[in-house]
């Protein structure tokens, strides 16, 4: 629900002001802004974000604006994620919607907000920031690839058999299954050390969209002969290709995969889609049953990661540091480890296996045993890459060899799945 609110405003000193969204007025002109950039799938998507979300705040919205003419010039927002990191929670603000009008471009906009989307963050509590950016804009403020999305698999419909299951039958999703979905997603992301975690609002804003907004998907029930839910799947109204996009799918066993394709295969006929396109993990059954037919890997693209404040993100993530000690050659550890992030270095103090506390400090040298570049600590951290493979990339990712082991420990390598649903 949208409650009005005293904007944000900071003059720019350039002709140009930042400002937060205040009134129903500023969401009228953030809407139509982003309709002039990107169409009216981001004007529908921006206005029920900001109406209808129940985790999107107007102060999240921001936008610079031409003084001399009151136009909005450049815009971006912050919305709220909860994700599982390892059994533990952590608070990211996805960086979204972020566009300048072509005559106002290289005048320093994005960067000014950014400024304020990152105090956003730290006073918020936010461990972290996400973005599906364009490629490198967005390293320029601190992001960095480091967890796998979109891309997947395609599969023609000539190699799918034409024949529906038998002992599976297909409805819609409504409001009343909320229950079940949450479950079956839930399930599905036990699979993975981090994933979204949906509360039933969110749930419900997925399942009641506005028309034309851009993330529109239509959600579907796989149940078993005795009509009972076994699966769901997500099919986007947009997105990259030609193609019909599977943009989400329930953990499935073998049966259930071999089932669902060809109810795919019927769904893209019917919407005239001339292939099927899985935007789901390599990993599950669905893309590895149709990989088994013929479907071929079309890569994937990364979300950028961003960590504003190294220390919280890692007294945020203790519980999950300490398990991965118990048990090891680390169990029990008690003493002080430092990380220099050439900028800062964090401080890690462990106390019989827990880490007791984490503080910062300012670096005056680029020196210690561990050094790690900014950019990369949010990709160790994720487990997208290991301290080896980092190492072996950078040579900047300096790691004494007395400490692989504990850093391999703390640090394992890690298997994600965010689909970017709202």
């Amino acid at each position: 629900m949208f409650i009005p609110s005293a904007p944000y405003i900071k003059p720019l000193g350039s002709g140009f002001t930042l400002k937060s969204v205040g009134t129903l007025e500023d969401v009228d002109r953030v809407a139509a802004f982003n309709a002039a950039v990107f169409g009216s799938q981001e004007e529908a998507l921006s206005r029920v974000l900001l109406m209808n979300h129940p985790h999107t705040r107007p102060e999240h919205w921001l936008y610079a604006e031409e003084d001399s003419s009151g136009r909005v010039a450049a815009s971006l927002c912050l919305i709220p994620w909860r994700w599982n990191y390892a059994g533990v929670e952590l608070r990211s603000g996805e960086l979204g919607i972020c566009a300048t009008l072509e005559e106002f471009r290289n005048q320093g906009l994005i960067r000014a907000l950014t400024v304020r989307h990152k105090e956003l963050l730290r006073e918020g509590g936010f461990h972290l920031s996400h973005i599906q950016g364009i490629p490198y804009f967005y390293r320029q403020f601190g992001y960095e690839y480091a967890l796998p999305l979109e891309g997947g698999w395609e599969i023609e419909l000539r190699q799918i058999a034409s024949d529906l299951p038998v002992n599976y039958t297909v409805r819609s999703a409504e409001i009343e299954d909320i229950p079940t979905l949450a479950k079956l997603y839930d399930d599905a992301s036990r699979d993975y050390d981090i994933s979204a975690r949906r509360d039933a609002d969110v749930w419900r804003f997925i399942l009641e969209p506005a028309p034309g907004m851009g993330t529109n998907v239509d959600i579907f029930l796989l149940l078993d002969a005795a009509e009972h839910p076994v699966g769901y799947w997500c099919i986007q109204h947009y997105g990259f290709g030609a193609g019909l996009n599977v943009g989400e799918v329930s953990r499935l066993d073998h049966a259930g995969a071999s089932a669902l394709l060809p109810i795919l295969r019927r769904q893209a006929l019917e919407r005239d889609k001339p292939y099927i396109r899985l935007i789901t993990p390599d990993d599950g059954a669905l893309v590895r049953t149709a990989a088994g037919i013929g479907a071929r890997d079309t890569g994937r693209y990364q979300w950028q990661l961003h960590v504003p404040d190294s220390a919280h993100l890692l007294r945020a993530i203790a519980p999950a540091l300490e398990r991965r000690l118990e048990g090891s050659m680390y169990d029990r550890l008690t003493g002080v480890f430092e990380i220099c992030l050439y900028r800062e270095t964090l401080t890690l103090r462990f106390e019989s296996g827990r880490l007791a506390n984490v503080e910062s400090r300012p670096t005056p040298n680029n020196d210690g045993e561990i050094r790690i570049p900014p950019l990369l600590f949010p990709l160790l951290v994720f487990g997208w890459l290991t301290r080896a493979e980092l190492a072996a990339r950078y040579p900047d990712f300096i790691v004494g060899a007395r400490h692989h082991a504990l850093l391999d420990t703390l640090f394992p390598r890690m298997n994600a799945c965010l689909y970017p649903n709202y």
